[in-house]
């Protein structure tokens, strides 16, 4: 075993530096610790680990081991608690490599290694004693035909005894196949399991060694006592990451979210009955006040308006094309995903009631303190525990964007209740009992209001279509005249209040000009500015009935000149 020495200042309260001399009298304690409370941060955790001893009088160092390698060294802190005026001095961390063959996991893998081994061998025993065992009886199979062909000749066809012996030795058999099946099945298991186990030993062996740290302590007990000592350090190799249910009530209008987290931690060491708290701050991320730049503006080439601006308005062309298929196309997938509602005649069981975590807002930070002890291995598999539930009043709407995707969307506007922020993460959404879809959560401040979308209602129809498309030729200019029309229909039980949005292009060159016939469009359209080109009608179409929403707009530019996005 070989050691590297980090040397770190004395933390929290220091021996005085007469005391250096007593360290050559100073004894050495070991005592077991464990890690009782984790802080998992996005990207780390830090970790909290105690041991608890009984030290005579004098001076002594106390040796904190299993510190695991992904732990930063310098994130190392030490604290304290005991009787008889103790006191903590200097901490030092020590780097241990270990052969692999000397650590716990190595050790149990071999063991598991050689128990497959033994299961393995102890079927291929089995395997010879069977096949020895059918050559016997496929031999006495055959002796008994030639004995009876014997007796026939002699003393007559026993018919009866020449059955039951084959009937016997058949069964026998057949038997022996039976057991030979069942062992391949095992075989392929054992295999299966043995491979995995002589990778995991080949993964650890070529680390070169295992590495783990320990914090060795100064502690001053000039009478002795007990005491607990702590010792926090940042590791790496941890993450959490929240996930959501959004449920929204068709008949109230309600929307409840249900807060979920996905931990997961690969540090080298098992989170046994530890206290968990989930934090919102990012240590990892960096605190330095950013530098602003100086900007030059420089001058830059145009693009050529000869033969290779036809190609380029074409990729342009091309290109917002594609971005409306692959739009159109997600929407697609989103509303297959949606399923029927579910009849129930019977009340169903009242639903068990999951513990949640205490949330608690800080400075600047959210934490989630999540209920009981739990066990987190170090496996790098995501465990999941439920954080939080908001119950939401809800506006609902219905949305379309024909010019993307012929259907109407169930949207329910609500406003994040509480002092509890939203963090990005994954998103499935119900209606009643039924999975609709998913989609990804967004940063969402505490109070905020946004919309959710509940996917397409099958139940409401919009339908766009082109029936205008006229060129004429005004001196060097061409003017397109577009029309299109979108038609609503609503075949739900009441009437239903649509949000419609379609688009006009807008003109990023002035020798190209874009005017929205008023006359041709139909009336009551919103603009925004931050959506340049994109008109909202609010639509009330009464149930069983169809409305129709007229665009009209002309573009007009020089007659040779390639223009991307006219459609």
């Amino acid at each position: 075993m070989t050691r590297s020495r980090s040397r770190f200042p004395s933390l929290f309260l220091a021996l005085a530096v007469t005391a250096a001399p007593g360290l050559l009298r100073a004894s050495e304690f070991s005592p077991p610790s464990r890690v009782i409370e984790v802080v998992v941060y996005r990207q780390q955790a830090l970790v909290t680990r105690e041991a608890r001893l009984t030290l005579p009088p004098g001076d002594h160092r106390v040796v904190l081991k299993e510190i695991p390698s992904v732990a930063d060294p310098n994130s190392v802190r030490v604290t304290g608690a005991g009787t008889g005026g103790i006191t903590l001095g200097g901490v030092e961390v020590r780097q241990e490599f270990r052969p692999p063959n000397l650590t716990p996991e190595y050790r149990d893998l071999e063991k598991e290694l050689q128990d497959l081994s033994r299961q393995l061998a102890a079927l291929d025993d089995r395997q010879k004693s069977i096949s020895a065992l059918r050559e016997f009886l496929a031999s006495l199979k055959a002796s008994a035909g030639q004995e009876s062909s014997k007796d026939l000749m002699t003393k007559g066809f026993a018919v009866e005894s020449w059955q039951k012996a084959f009937v016997f030795l058949s069964e026998r058999l057949d038997g022996l196949s039976g057991d030979e099946r069942e062992m391949n099945a095992k075989r392929k298991d054992l295999g299966e399991k043995i491979q995995v186990v002589r990778l995991k030993l080949s993964q650890i062996a070529s680390q070169g060694g295992i590495q783990r740290s320990s914090a060795e302590i100064l502690v001053s007990a000039p009478r002795g006592g007990e005491m607990a000592l702590r010792a926090t350090y940042l590791a790496g190799n941890s993450t959490w990451a929240p996930l959501y249910d959004a449920r929204l009530d068709p008949a109230a209008g309600g929307v409840e979210i249900v807060w979920q987290t996905q931990v997961a931690q690969s540090t080298g060491e098992d989170w046994k009955d530890v206290k968990v708290v989930l934090s919102t701050t990012r240590p990892a991320a960096g605190i330095d006040l950013p530098s602003l730049a100086t900007v030059r503006l420089v001058p830059v080439v145009p693009v050529p308006q000869g033969a290779s601006a036809p190609r380029v308005a074409r990729e342009a062309q091309k290109s917002i094309e594609e971005m409306d298929v692959i739009t159109s196309g997600a929407a697609a997938d989103f509303r297959r995903a949606q399923g029927g509602f579910i009849g129930v005649n019977t009340p169903p069981p009242a639903p068990l009631e999951m513990e949640e975590a205490q949330a608690g807002r800080r400075e600047v930070a959210v934490t989630f303190d999540l209920p009981g002890k739990l066990d987190i291995p170090s496996d790098g598999q995501p465990h999941k525990h439920q954080v939080a539930s908001r119950r939401m009043e809800g506006k609902v709407e219905y949305h379309a964007v024909p010019r993307l995707v012929p259907a109407v969307y169930l949207v329910a506007k609500v406003k994040l209740p509480g002092e509890i922020p939203l963090l990005p993460g994954r998103v499935q959404h119900y209606v009643g009992v039924d999975l609709v879809g998913s989609s990804w959560m967004v940063d969402r401040a505490a109070g905020e209001e946004f919309p959710l979308s509940f996917g397409p209602d099958d139940r409401l129809k919009a339908e766009r279509k082109q029936v205008q498309r006229n060129v004429d030729h005004k001196g060097k200019d061409d003017e397109i005249d577009y029309r299109f029309v979108t038609t609503l229909e609503n075949h739900l039980a009441k009437d239903a209040a649509i949000e419609l949005k379609d688009r006009i292009p807008v003109s990023a060159d002035e020798r190209i000009t874009v005017t929205l016939d008023e006359e041709g469009t139909t009336s009551g359209f919103t603009t925004n500015p931050n959506e340049p080109g994109i008109l909202t009608w609010k639509v009330t179409v009464p149930k069983a009935g169809k409305k129709e929403i007229s665009l009209r707009y002309r573009v007009r530019a020089p007659r040779n000149l390639p223009v991307a996005g006219m459609e």
